[in-house]
């Protein structure tokens, strides 16, 4: 890797510890900046008068609002109960973003109620005044209940009980409908008894009262009288100043969870010196999920977050954290989220690894391919399965679109026991997934093959119960990749549309079997859904699904409509002269001139290995103790010598022209030859995490390693998704990465050609992909457009209007252009 002399030795320290203390703090937002930033995300959200009413009201807010609302996949007419709502800023926009959901604001101020009252008022909004840890309502009467940053509140207001938290989520689970949610915000303790050390910045100019001092005498005063007052009489915790290893800053000895609490209170002085009587932090996040499992529900996600926004303006160059023995600490989350679900006794809460099996591996075999050009060997992990994805959907007289998929689809692999690297964004879930509907490839085509009338409406019939008009057929979708370097499959995508809504029928009552077969006592519910809301649900991590995400956008693209997006982008895009641009034409002749180079062997490489394990579907007996509904031997692969945790990166500039570019990677795989017969593909870089890296941000100060630039030209492009949810417990990371001082080229990685992102889409369509690629593309189309650019784009998804469209112009094109435009008719062109 190609070395840069740094301007000082304590510099020199700073880069080699990856420290952002001496790095320049983000600038924060101005007025202009906020409003600016405020007007973007209404005009995302809101395209009618809606709007208007929320512009008085704080972004934070709004953000808040959409963010929860993302994680309550409810049907229309859900009762909602916020506890404690405070002024009523966060549910009054949470009930103009839902005007469908009937919605309970609840806090036990009188006078934030009156407030409320008197300046939020919506239709579908009520606020009442009452005890939230023991509110009088029916049980069995909410659809969700929302508990954001308020359990913190009621633990120290009840002089630091942990009980009283517990009787309060007791009452709230009982107010739950069976398979309503409970949403859980707030912060949570590090390691009990875990000590660190953080370093601050010495400021001679700070003040000696709270609002003008320095960080560091702020720190101070803070060990000083938190938790004194009028519940305790002697507050404080335990603070050790120890000899300063930088000039111009302090480096103190202190428990984790004060640092943290430090840490999240430290910028907002006169609340801090408000609130000396209140604890953010009441309990593990492992305590706070055992609470949550005694109620009897199912944890089905819980996540920390990190608030990109807060990161920057309190955190990057305020501070640096150490272990104890002075490794370095990425920066700590803002807060940590649970979704609980209500669920029947008899029901499945977890889906797990219990142990591992002494049989041998009997579903996934490794087979070792060589590259007979390089004379590499590399393994491909195959099931020999051949599987269709199928997503039914109508409009509705709204204009939104409505898909049916398969809800609580059991998928324990999600929950293996760590092999290779840590869970870095501590993420996780039940289990129970969201999914297409999955059928044998063979089985799909023999229904297009045939000659009588009606035989897919008869298929959709018998197979989930669903009616469709009698001469309908499947529209052809997406097909891709999950892996195309190491796992043996290519999934295809359907789409057929549907009359309007169904009745549905238990998918157990009917002939669906998927082709993996049905592995637990649970097989999964079909049901319908906003696509809205499944796209918003996987915008924050909560389904980790990177083909869902892309099936559901191309929909949209397919039916003339523009999905919504309310992500900012990551980066401020490098402007440089892109010399080496992408020829469709030349790669589509590369792919079809494709010859035949990877060959199979008799031994494997011995990169992948096949794990066979016993995984079991836990449940909860009449007196809550764990019971073990059904259990399975499952096999999935590892990798025996990379991480689990894989970044996958898109590289992004600004051509001179303003134009968003990405680098692309031409490589050879040999899973697309053995199927399609053409083994040439489009890439971006992706290399795996190591095993030592265990947070977010050292995730990102690797990947900007790897590529050679400052960690500012990096930033976080979307959510964590699995490689293959049903063979690997692999995870890819998606970052983006922009040129410094215009620097294209990289040790690391040959970026054959940059490609318009604004016509990626594209190059998708007619050049098969793999997951993740297309993943980070729509990722990037979405977050780092220009919204009046993004806007303009036509699109072609045929190959054949794209080749008929080049064979009858005479002008060399570096790209596709002129294509024609996606159609808007609700009746699609069908296969």
């Amino acid at each position: 890797m190609a070395s840069r002399k740094v301007s000082s030795l304590k510099e020199g320290h700073s880069k080699v510890r990856g420290d952002a203390l001496y790095a320049t703090p983000a600038k924060s937002y101005g007025s202009k900046e906020k409003i600016k930033a405020k007007r973007t995300i209404l005009d995302k959200l809101f395209p009618d008068e809606r709007a208007e009413r929320l512009k008085d009201i704080p972004l934070r807010a709004i953000r808040d609002a959409w963010y929860i609302s993302a994680h309550l996949l409810l049907d229309d007419g859900s009762h909602v109960v916020d506890m404690g709502c405070g002024s009523g800023e966060m549910v009054y926009a949470l009930s103009l973003l839902k005007p469908e959901w009937k919605i309970t604001a609840i806090d036990v101020n009188k006078d934030n109620i009156a407030y409320a009252k008197r300046n939020f008022k919506n239709s579908n909004l009520t606020f009442v005044n009452n005890d939230i840890s023991n509110p009088q309502l029916e049980d069995n009467s909410a659809d969700a209940i929302i508990n954001s940053y308020v359990l913190h509140e009621i633990y120290s207001q009840a002089q630091f009980n942990t009980k009283i938290v517990r009787e309060t989520l007791e009452a709230h689970y009982r107010i739950l409908k069976t398979d309503g949610y409970m949403y859980i915000r707030d912060h949570t303790t590090p390691g009990p008894g875990d000590y660190v050390m953080i370093e601050l910045k010495q400021d001679s100019t700070g003040g000696d009262d709270v609002l003008t001092m320095s960080e560091a005498d702020l720190l101070v005063w803070f060990s000083d009288n938190v938790r004194s007052g009028d519940l305790l009489t002697t507050g404080g915790f335990y603070l050790e100043e120890l000899p300063a290893r930088f000039p111009n800053t302090r480096l103190f000895r202190l428990p984790h969870k004060w640092a943290y609490e430090f840490i999240l209170r430290k910028d907002d002085r006169e609340r801090l010196s408000n609130d000396m009587n209140t604890e953010y932090t009441f309990a593990t996040q492992r305590d706070l999920r055992r609470e949550c499992r005694s109620l009897g529900g199912r944890l089905v996600y819980c996540t920390s977050d990190w608030d990109d926004d807060f990161v920057k303006q309190h955190m990057i160059g305020h501070f640096k954290l150490y272990k104890e023995n002075g490794d370095p600490l990425g920066y700590p989350e803002t807060s940590y989220t649970i979704l609980l679900q209500k669920v029947k006794q008899s029901e499945s809460v977890r889906y797990q690894e219990w142990r591992t099996s002494r049989s041998a591996p009997n579903r996934i075999s490794v087979q070792g391919m060589r590259d007979n050009q390089t004379g590499d060997i590399v393994d491909i992990a195959s099931r020999n399965l051949a599987i269709s994805e199928l997503i039914p959907f109508y409009v509705n007289d709204k204009g939104q679109i409505k898909v049916f998929l398969q809800e609580r689809t059991p998928r324990s692999i999600i929950n293996t026991v760590p092999r290779k690297g840590k869970n870095i964004d501590g993420k996780q879930w039940s289990g129970h997934m969201i999914e297409a509907l999955s059928f044998d490839t063979e089985k799909i085509k023999d229904v297009q093959a045939s000659k009588k009338a009606g035989a897919t409406a008869k298929f959709v019939k018998d197979q989930i119960g669903i009616e469709i008009n009698k001469n309908d057929a499947f529209i052809d979708g997406p097909c891709s990749y999950p892996a195309p370097k190491s796992i043996d499959e290519r999934v295809e995508t359907k789409y057929v549309e549907v009359n309007s809504q169904q009745e549905l029928k238990k998918l157990d009552t009917l002939g669906y079997i998927p082709p993996e077969g049905i592995r637990f006592n649970e097989i999964g519910k079909l049901k319908e859904f906003d696509a809205q809301m499944i796209l918003n649900a996987i915008n924050v991590g909560m389904i980790p699904s990177a083909r869902l995400e892309v099936q559901l956008l191309r929909l949209y693209e397919m039916l003339g409509k523009k999905a919504q997006n309310i992500s900012e982008s990551p980066l401020v895009l490098s402007e440089m002269d892109v010399k080496e641009r992408l020829n469709i034409k030349d790669t589509l002749a590369d792919i079809e001139a494709d010859s035949k180079r990877f060959s199979p062997i008799k031994n494997n490489a011995g990169t992948l290995r096949v794990v066979h394990s016993i995984f079991m579907e836990e449940g909860q007996n009449e007196t809550g103790g764990l019971t073990d509904i059904s259990s399975i031997h499952q096999d999935f692969f590892v990798s025996e010598d990379d991480s689990q945790n894989i970044a996958v990166v898109i590289p992004m500039v600004k051509d001179l022209n303003g134009e968003v570019m990405m680098g692309l990677i031409k490589e050879h795989a040999p899973v697309p030859e053995r199927l399609n017969g053409k083994g040439t593909i489009l890439n971006v870089p992706s290399f795996p995490i190591p095993t030592h890296i265990e947070d977010m941000e050292s995730a990102r100060r690797y990947v900007a390693e790897m590529f050679e630039v400052d960690p500012k030209y990096v930033g976080k492009i979307g959510e964590p998704f699995f490689q293959h949810i049903g063979m690997t417990p692999k995870k890819m990371f998606p970052f983006a990465v922009t040129s410094e001082s215009g620097k294209m080229d990289y040790e690391h990685f040959e970026l054959t050609n940059y490609a318009p992102l604004a016509k990626i889409w594209d190059v998708c369509a007619l050049v098969d992909c793999c997951d993740s690629f297309i993943k980070i593309t729509a990722k990037a189309y979405q977050r780092l457009l220009d919204e009046n650019e993004a806007l303009s784009v036509e699109h072609s998804f045929s190959r054949d209007l794209y080749l008929e469209h080049t064979s009858q112009t005479d002008h060399d094109s570096d790209f596709l252009v002129n294509s024609a435009p996606a159609t808007t008719n609700k009746k699609l062109q069908v296969s």
